[in-house]
C-alpha cells in the first residue's frame, strides 16, 4: 500500500508565506514568487520561497 502523505507537497498559503517573508499580503503579490493556483487560491511552495530569498539577497559591501 502506498503512503500518499510522502507524495503530497507542502504548501503555504498566501498568508503563511506572506508571514514567513515577513511581508504584507500586498507586497507578496507584487513579488515575483512563482506560485500554485487551484481554483481561486494560490499557494506557494516553500522551496520556491526560499530559492527566491536566495536569489534576491543583496551583500552588503564593507567601506574599509
Amino acid at each position: 500500500m502506498d503512503n500518499l502523505s510522502t507524495s503530497v507537497p507542502v504548501l503555504l498559503t498566501r498568508l503563511e508565506a506572506s508571514k514567513r517573508l515577513r511581508c504584507s499580503l500586498t507586497t507578496l503579490d507584487r513579488l515575483e514568487i512563482p506560485f500554485v493556483k487551484i481554483r481561486r487560491r494560490i499557494y506557494y511552495r516553500p522551496e520556491m520561497v526560499n530559492a527566491w530569498l536566495l536569489a534576491n539577497e543583496h551583500l552588503k559591501e564593507r567601506q574599509s
